[in-house]
């Protein structure tokens, strides 16, 4: 402690990662003998320290303000999925000229460096009645690492590093209890994520939405239980709630996305001490989006999201 409830903290973190690929291809000969047709045998080797400074001013037992900064770091790797694409490339490339083919930047990707930055509290009032979490963000990505889709006829997907991105934005978290048998907890979270620096040679995507990242994200869940004073059956609980999502971007220059949407559910649960039964339901709405897409050679695929389902679980605690 530096003074009256203020304390500070410094943290500092080794990261190595050694990976290795070899990669080899043959070929049935018309004599039924197999020959190898080429090879990749690659290394890679990456490390990084990795320091946290945090500061914290407790108020009280459950009352507190915090500041911290770290790093992050995310170790690079290989394309596996690329290797037969690259490789029909080498074999063609030898065939037609006879000198070496140089492995292109494409089979691997570099590492990702971030600096983050984070102010936020926690907090508890009426006697813990209310509970709450808060934040604010600010994350700085250098080299931040993206799946991408190759143009043309190659097939599977791969890792680029951007130039630099960041992400600002805010969550919150509150939980209320205002009786012992009913809770309601709710969650939201904003998100402004952007390309600071990325060409990839062929256009710019400076201050476009980096994807995959939703901008909004909701979720509020009420929980209701009833002792039934039956020792066999134990308590009745019903549950029901929202979850809310979007807007998600699907490729870097913005063309393509996914609304907000939101998600009603509702569980019906038998709990006791050895077991519990859930029958569930969710998406009761069926409401239509989407929870992927992608492009592969030439074709574009998108994957819907599960329409309305219900269901029953079974738990046994042993």
């Amino acid at each position: 402690d530096l003074y009256k409830g203020l304390s500070a903290s410094v943290g500092l973190r080794y990261d190595y990662e050694y990976s290795k690929n070899t990669y080899e291809a043959y070929k049935q000969t018309t004599a039924g003998n197999e020959t190898m047709t080429s090879s990749f045998n690659s290394k890679l080797h990456f490390n990084q320290f990795t320091p946290k400074f945090t500061l914290q001013n407790t108020f009280s037992k459950n009352n507190l303000l915090y500041a911290s900064i770290a790093r992050g770091y995310k170790a690079g790797g290989f394309n596996t999925q690329m290797f037969s694409d690259i490789l029909q490339e080498k074999i063609k490339w030898q065939m037609a000229s006879g000198i070496p083919y140089e492995e292109p930047d494409l089979m691997s990707y570099e590492p990702e460096y971030s600096w983050n930055y984070e102010l936020g509290g926690h907090f508890s009032c009426m006697d813990g009645a209310v509970r709450g979490d808060f934040a604010v963000f600010y994350i700085d990505v250098r080299d931040q690492q993206l799946t991408i889709f190759p143009e043309g006829q190659s097939t599977g997907r791969m890792m680029t590093n951007a130039g630099r991105t960041r992400s600002v934005g805010a969550e919150a978290a509150l939980q209320f209890a205002p009786w012992r048998s009913l809770e309601i907890n709710t969650a939201y979270g904003y998100t402004d994520a952007r390309f600071v620096r990325y060409d990839n040679g062929i256009e710019d995507f400076k201050d476009n939405r980096i994807p995959y990242a939703p901008q909004h994200t909701l979720s509020a869940q009420a929980a209701w239980t009833l002792p039934t004073g039956v020792k066999w059956l134990g308590d009745v609980v019903l549950q029901a709630g929202v979850r809310c999502a979007g807007r998600i971007w699907w490729n870097e220059e913005n063309s393509l996305s996914q609304p907000f949407y939101a998600l009603a559910e509702a569980t019906l649960r038998f709990e006791q001490k050895h077991y519990s039964v859930d029958i569930w339901g969710r998406n009761l709405a069926d409401a239509g989006y989407n929870v992927f897409y992608f492009k592969s050679i030439g074709n574009e695929f998108v994957q819907r999201g599960r329409p309305r389902t219900f269901g029953i679980t079974l738990n046994i605690n042993l």
